[in-house]
């Protein structure tokens, strides 16, 4: 008995095998092309095809691939009820799904059931062009970041499609021109971090959060850790003598987060909850905290953040890394990014840092004393307490502080474990 997504290969014919999709028993024929590998439709279980009829069409399949030829075109252009995108979509989620990561698969089916299912579920798969695909872009455009997303998606289900041999026609998605979509630079600055943590602590202090809520915030405030990395954290990769989280995997794969001295803190207040593997648990026995946005949603409000969502965090992390000095490699690094531009869109300079770098590298020009460069009387007048030479009080610049710290990170740790003469 074959459950929904199960295979079984034939002893008899190499590569010839059945395969139950939702609701329906199909015969396929899985041989070398041209030289790749190809997935061949033979067709439903039903009249006229038996295991023994489709055991024999392999078998002929077979024999023309041998021969040169090309069955998986042959296929598409018999008598046969060709398949459609909906049908298309329930084998492509049932095996090509599988390889990926759980919030990658979560993320495409939200795709394929709400957007490609409406427009495309009953069409022919190998009948889908530019126009259609076009229209439904377009479609889309109220929300450009999900409408490009929902055309990779496509795109990746067409190119599926053409290698299972469902589809010979060429992929339209890469011919339609993506919607520019608006770059979000949304990052905490001091004083709002400083209102939050303000908030977060009165929040725990009158009930109206959990401490294992709170927790979390806290991590991901104090890490810049993705908000499942967090969640979804266990006891088993805390290694506090190293001061990082192991994490055997995440959306880049295996990797560390390393952890500050307030981290640690925030780490050594969490009471373990026996036969709970999870550090911030949830309500259910043995199972792992899972909803932020509710509690989010209302500490951000009456910390007047309405705009700053939770991923927004993480942007605040890498920016005040800059801010301290950081560089782009080291604090990929600390993200867990793969390329530097991912780095780049996450690492936002604060205008005030701009502005004292701005500063700084115009005074290395002054000591020219050119009048084309400028007058190096106006420029050191213009900050009597600072550098006499630059006119930059570099000193008293918060970005530039000894100790690297822009944020006193401490008003967000409860007042049991505030260190003595921390702000409040």
């Amino acid at each position: 008995m074959l459950n929904p997504g199960d295979e079984l290969r034939d002893t008899v014919v190499k590569g010839f095998g059945a395969r139950r999709q939702k609701s329906a028993i199909s015969f396929f024929l899985v041989t070398r092309i041209a030289g790749r590998l190809r997935r061949v439709t033979i067709g439903r279980s039903g009249s006229p095809w038996t295991p023994e009829t489709a055991r024999n069409e392999a078998q002929r399949l077979l024999y023309e691939a041998r021969s040169g030829g090309d069955p998986s075109k042959t296929r598409l252009t018999s008598n046969q009820r060709p398949l459609t995108f909906g049908e298309v979509s329930e084998e492509f989620k049932s095996t090509h799904l599988l390889k990926l990561k759980p919030e990658t698969q979560a993320t495409y089916k939200t795709i394929i059931r709400l957007q490609l299912i409406p427009k495309f579920q009953h069409r022919p798969i190998n009948e889908i062009g530019a126009q259609e695909v076009g229209r439904a872009h377009a479609s889309w455009s109220a929300t450009p970041r999900t409408a490009n997303h929902a055309l990779a998606v496509l795109s990746k289900i067409l190119n599926w499609a053409s290698d299972q041999g469902y589809r010979s026609a060429e992929n339209p998605c890469p011919k339609i021109k993506k919607f520019r979509e608006k770059k979000r630079s949304r990052y905490l600055q001091p004083e709002e971090l400083q209102r939050l943590g303000t908030v977060l602590r009165d929040a725990e202090a009158q009930g109206k959060i959990n401490a294992s809520v709170a927790a979390a915030l806290r991590m991901l405030i104090l890490t810049g850790a993705r908000r499942s990395e967090i969640l979804k954290l266990t006891w088993s990769a805390v290694d506090l003598p190293r001061q990082r989280l192991r994490l055997a995997d995440s959306k880049t794969g295996e990797k560390d987060i390393l952890l500050s001295a307030d981290a640690i803190e925030v780490l050594k207040d969490i009471e373990q909850v026996a036969g709970n593997p999870y550090v911030f648990v949830g309500h259910r026995h043995g199972s792992h905290l899972i909803n932020l946005q509710k509690p989010w949603t209302a500490l951000r409000a009456k910390a007047g953040l309405n705009d700053v969502r939770i991923h927004d965090l993480r942007h605040s992390y890498a920016s005040f890394a800059v801010d301290v000095g950081g560089s782009l490699p080291v604090i990929g690094n600390l993200l867990g990014h793969r390329h530097a531009q991912t780095t780049g869109r996450y690492a936002h300079i604060s205008p005030s840092t701009a502005a004292g770098l701005a500063e700084a590298t115009g005074a290395r020009w002054q000591p020219l004393e050119t009048e084309n460069i400028g007058r190096r009387d106006a420029v050191s007048k213009t900050s009597p307490g600072g550098d006499p030479a630059s006119g930059l009080d570099i000193a008293s610049s918060p970005q530039h502080h000894s100790t690297g710290c822009l944020v006193d990170w401490t008003t967000t740790l409860p007042a049991t474990r505030r260190p003595s003469g921390a702000r409040l």
